[in-house]
């Protein structure tokens, strides 16, 4: 069985004061909003082996909060993983996973793409919002179209002025 937690990063600066999109940290609310889903996380018990993500800043904000919670030990990014497609986050996967339990960081339309693929219905990921996928396989490569089944779907309840 394979275990597939993804993430969109948290709510990002605004894009105006940045000269890069690729170079936009988080925002005081996506720090937030992260640090709800790495306590939540943590507090279930969830077995997270390894963590991939996009090496755009605020993606790497992202997972380096949610793995202070997790402890993740096995790590790895890419900047080929910036606003990347469906198609290209799963082949990554299929390439590059070691583990049966993995947290994907990305970016929309990208992760909402493959989220609604894998669940085989339509899912908006809104930012430092968390969906878990368990699939009854034991490869990376088996993993197809709605071949997963949603466990959770968690956007972060933050409020904040």
């Amino acid at each position: 069985m394979l275990n597939l937690y993804l993430l969109r990063h948290g709510k990002a600066a605004n894009p105006e004061k940045y000269d890069s999109d690729y170079e936009r940290p988080l925002n005081k609310k996506g720090i937030v909003q992260i640090n709800q889903i790495g306590y939540k996380l943590q507090t279930q018990g969830n077995q997270i082996d390894q963590l991939i993500f996009s090496s755009a800043l605020r993606t790497k904000e992202t997972a380096q909060i949610a793995n202070h919670y997790l402890g993740i030990n096995n790590i790895l990014y890419s900047k080929e993983l910036y606003l990347a497609r469906q198609e290209d986050i799963q082949n990554y996967i299929r390439k590059n996973a070691e583990s049966s339990s993995l947290l994907y960081v990305g970016h929309n339309f990208g992760i909402s793409d493959f989220a609604s693929y894998l669940a085989g219905e339509m899912y908006a990921l809104s930012t430092g919002m968390l969906i878990h996928f368990q699939f009854e396989c034991d490869s990376w490569d088996e993993i197809t179209q709605g071949s997963g089944t949603v466990i959770e779907a968690f956007p972060p309840n933050i409020y904040l002025p």
